[in-house]
């Protein structure tokens, strides 16, 4: 197999978007040693097809200028690769208007716990971040980290959390569990919104120990 041309076809096809060198190479580039992946990455990069945004994260050229912050969602969240947290997400949920300068991202396109790019703190997540799976994530997030947001709207908040119980799924309480080390008051807090809602929450109590 030519290496080389292996990852020069896949940049070729995939033009203005990352690589990620850890997760491409757990996951497109397995049979490729890993010291191999790294020069043929510096040979694309001094051939001008990738551009180096930060430690071990590339852009692959194309045909439109480079926006790291347009990158970012293509890359670590469209395709329910990943959403934002922090506050980030309490400003696009109208719970806080407070910014403290980082933009927090869980994802599943990382190989490994956490990377740093710029202002984007990214932490690895293994959840297909759908519609269900984000809305859940945001009700506990908020459950989770509610007496430390700045500025917070009680009122949003609990709209926002009264709208992500309506959409409970057992299912979803369990995969995203398993993935985020949510803290148990959280669990227990979660599960008696749940109660008063009318649902019952055997996985959640699963992951409780109980």
């Amino acid at each position: 197999m030519d290496y080389t041309k292996t990852v020069r076809t896949f940049c070729l096809k995939n033009q203005n978007q990352l690589f990620d060198v850890s997760y491409m190479a757990t996951n497109y580039f397995a049979v490729i040693p890993r010291k191999t992946l790294l020069k043929i990455l510096s040979r694309l990069t001094d051939e001008g097809l990738l551009l180096p945004v930060s430690k071990g994260v590339y852009y692959i050229q194309g045909d439109r200028p480079f926006d790291l912050d347009r990158a970012i969602v293509e890359y670590y969240i469209n395709g329910e690769h990943g959403m934002f947290v922090g506050y980030k997400m309490y400003n696009d949920l109208e719970v806080s208007d407070h910014t403290d300068g980082t933009v927090e991202i869980y994802t599943n396109r990382i190989g490994a716990a956490h990377k740093s790019i710029g202002k984007y703190h990214l932490t690895y997540a293994d959840v297909v971040f759908d519609n269900y799976a984000k809305q859940l994530i945001q009700t506990l997030e908020l459950t989770e980290h509610f007496t430390k947001i700045i500025d917070i709207d009680y009122i949003r908040l609990y709209n926002v959390r009264q709208s992500g119980i309506r959409n409970y799924l057992d299912y979803d309480i369990d995969r995203v569990t398993k993935a985020i080390p949510y803290s148990r008051s959280t669990l227990i807090t979660f599960e008696e919104l749940m109660t008063k809602a009318g649902f019952s929450v055997p996985l959640l109590n699963k992951r409780k120990g109980a």
